[in-house]
């Protein structure tokens, strides 16, 4: 078994870093390629597209990050490749290439919002896309703009495709995926649906405003989660516990997710495919988001995404 690692963007000096955590110890990977004596594939600069180049050549990657893994905590590389361990200094990993985010894809989450249980057999899975300039770090705010009084929560899973994948079948899908984080796929519930057009939902109004997309803290590379099927996951807003579910109450699961999207449209590294939210969200219970909570998202084998929240 390989020694478990993430992958993180870190600031450091004022500028992002891209960092591989093993235990307590934080590593600058762009000085460690720039350390012939380390036999990295190929420099790696600096800056907060850093780990999307990784992704973009993961398999060249891979069994380099899993040596540095291996010697660093042995004492085996230079002092000079380490960065503080802080939290606070943790960015957004990376910014994807697409975002496609499954909706009512949880048993629990379909009936909370006052649908029959779903039969399986019957349907397909459903994803819109989430707009990139929804995207926020870890301890960025959401903010909620004026018009916006109803701001949902919804932890997930999300899967970042490592390999070009195009027609693939669920049994082999998840090895096209390189790593796992979270997303708060946060909502907007009171403009989820339209009465001035015939189309009913709107995603865009729903799931499109600016900071509604936090990812974080890291990447886990996908060798250390082994069943995605099988992760608690849990969100509090300030000490409230509101979501705590498995991964195991998906409709669809994230393989059949991969390949079923895959058929549509060919994934590509970078790409990420956030799995649906369980149930526990704001709506049903009459709870929203409001100015001055903090909401954190725990998945097991993951980690903790934690985001402040204030008004726009």
């Amino acid at each position: 078994m390989a020694t478990p690692f993430r992958l993180a963007t870190v600031e450091h000096q004022g500028q992002p870093r891209p960092a591989l955590l093993v235990e307590d110890i934080w590593l600058d990977l762009t000085a460690a390629t720039a350390d012939q004596r380390l036999g990295a594939p190929t420099s790696l600069p600096a800056g907060a597209g850093s780990l999307l180049a990784l992704l973009q050549a993961w398999d060249r990657w891979l069994p380099w990050l899993r040596s540095l893994a291996e010697q660093a905590p042995r004492g085996e590389l230079p002092a000079t490749l380490r960065l503080p361990a802080d939290p606070g200094a943790l960015r957004l990993p990376f910014m994807p290439r697409q975002i496609f985010a499954a909706g009512a894809n949880y048993y629990g989450h379909a009936v909370e919002m006052g649908g029959a249980r779903p039969n399986k057999s019957e349907q397909q899975p459903y994803f819109f896309c989430k707009l990139l300039s929804s995207v926020i770090g870890p301890g960025e705010q959401i903010v909620i703009p004026p018009p916006v009084t109803q701001t949902d929560w919804e932890a997930e899973l999300v899967a970042v495709i490592g390999r070009p994948a195009a027609n693939v079948t669920p049994a082999e899908a998840l090895d096209y995926v390189a790593a796992y984080t979270i997303m708060n796929d946060v909502s907007c519930r009171n403009f989820g649906r339209r009465t001035d057009q015939p189309f009913g939902m709107d995603w865009i109004l729903m799931k499109g405003w600016r900071t509604f997309g936090p990812i974080g803290p890291w990447l886990v590379p996908a060798e250390f989660v082994p069943d995605p099927q099988k992760l608690q996951v849990r969100l509090w807003v300030n000490d409230r516990l509101e979501q705590d579910f498995n991964t195991d109450d998906m409709i669809h699961t994230t393989a059949e997710q991969i390949a079923w999207l895959s058929r549509v449209a060919p994934l590509q590294p970078g790409d990420v495919v956030s799995t649906g939210t369980g149930a526990g969200v704001g709506r049903p219970k009459g709870r929203f988001l409001q100015p001055g909570d903090r909401v954190t998202i725990e998945i097991e084998r993951i980690g903790r995404l934690e985001n402040p929240v204030v008004a726009g």
